[in-house]
């Protein structure tokens, strides 16, 4: 059987989806309809998606109403279109991403699936040299970099301090920080992750592990002044670390990693030094932009992954088959520091590869 020019999958108008039909039980593999799109919307072959620390939580809790398919973002090929869809859409590469925020009834139609419909409106043209396995990641991480960039920039720092240091959305920061001019403390987790911010030309790296590290936190902050602090655990060190830096420091949170080892605002210690600590979230940001300042920035981070990605790009360093999907989903976090891991879901067939 051919669908719009491509084989269909076990040649039958059926597509494997990753799917959670009962929290207790956690994801399965289950086979649905491909189905058909509107008139304003398209049919999208799914490639692959990125993992992260999410998928796991996704999993196993009931933040929207099962059945629900797992996945935030992803990357693949527009294979029908609506009769009010423009012609040329028709075998483009595209990009996807759902913001929670944007669906109705606390429902979630995620991307873990080899087959979707969207809004045309929703979907986003990259340039076509960009392979699947890095434009998959166009959104999620790039975009919330760029609004934390803004945060940030707004302070007027010279110097700031990011933890999680050596996690995705830090690393771009520090690239588009250095350029700007602001000098980039990291604080990491352990030597691993100390290691991946030398290889990417960064010294001021700190390893919270280290039975030295609070000599070394009070002396660094006491020499190089910073102002901001780019915060994503939110636990006591956060505290400690805020307690640290000058009067009128800015603590923006945007992250919650630290989890039950929650963040203690101090709150005689900034009352007394005139600090501010603020919150920032990708979803509510994304959800108040409109389109236009949308597609600018998506268009920042597609210039920049075409021509080889210094800013928004990273390695690869895991790869894997959909079937394969639990295991993906357990091990992300053990490499999350070195680069990205990817699901695929049409290539079934293709070699895998561990790089790590």
């Amino acid at each position: 059987a051919e669908y719009m020019g491509f084989q269909l999958i076990g040649k039958s108008e059926n597509m494997n989806q990753i799917v959670v039909e009962d929290c207790k039980e956690g994801p399965k593999i289950i086979t649905s309809p491909i189905p058909k799109p509107g008139i304003r919307e398209v049919l999208l072959r799914l490639e692959c998606s990125p993992l992260t620390h999410l998928d796991k939580i996704l999993g196993r809790m009931a933040f929207f109403k099962p059945p629900y398919t797992l996945g935030g973002q992803a990357s693949g090929v527009i294979v029908e279109i609506g009769t009010e869809v423009p012609k040329e859409a028709l075998n483009k590469k595209a990009q996807i991403y759902n913001n929670f925020m944007k669906l109705p009834n606390g429902t979630w139609k995620g991307t873990w699936t080899q087959y979707i419909v969207k809004p045309f409106e929703d979907v986003y043209i990259y340039d076509q040299a960009i392979p699947h396995e890095v434009a998959c990641r166009i959104y999620n991480n790039p975009m919330a970099a760029l609004g934390i960039e803004r945060k940030i920039l707004a302070e007027n720092p010279k110097s700031i301090i990011i933890t999680p240091g050596a996690a995705s959305i830090s690393k771009m920061l520090v690239n588009l920080l250095k350029s700007k001019g602001v000098e980039v403390i990291c604080l990491v987790r352990n030597e691993d992750g100390i290691k991946v911010l030398k290889e990417m030309g960064h010294e001021l790296a700190f390893n919270t592990s280290d039975a030295k590290f609070d000599e070394a936190i009070t002396e660094i902050i006491k020499t190089h002044s910073p102002t901001v602090f780019v915060d994503a655990v939110a636990n006591e060190l956060s505290t400690k670390v805020f307690n640290l830096m000058p009067s009128k420091s800015v603590h923006i949170i945007f992250g919650g990693l630290g989890g039950k080892d929650a963040l203690a605002v101090p709150v005689f210690p900034i009352v007394m030094t005139d600090k501010v600590v603020k919150g920032y979230s990708w979803s509510v940001e994304d959800f108040n932009k409109s389109k236009e300042e949308i597609l600018k920035e998506l268009s920042i981070v597609n210039n920049d992954l075409a021509h080889g990605g210094k800013l928004f790009g990273g390695p690869i360093v895991k790869e894997y088959k959909m079937t394969d999907f639990q295991k993906a989903i357990d091990e992300q976090p053990s490499y999350a520091s070195k680069g990205a891991g990817i699901i695929w879901f049409t290539k079934q067939q293709q070699l895998f590869i561990e790089t790590f």
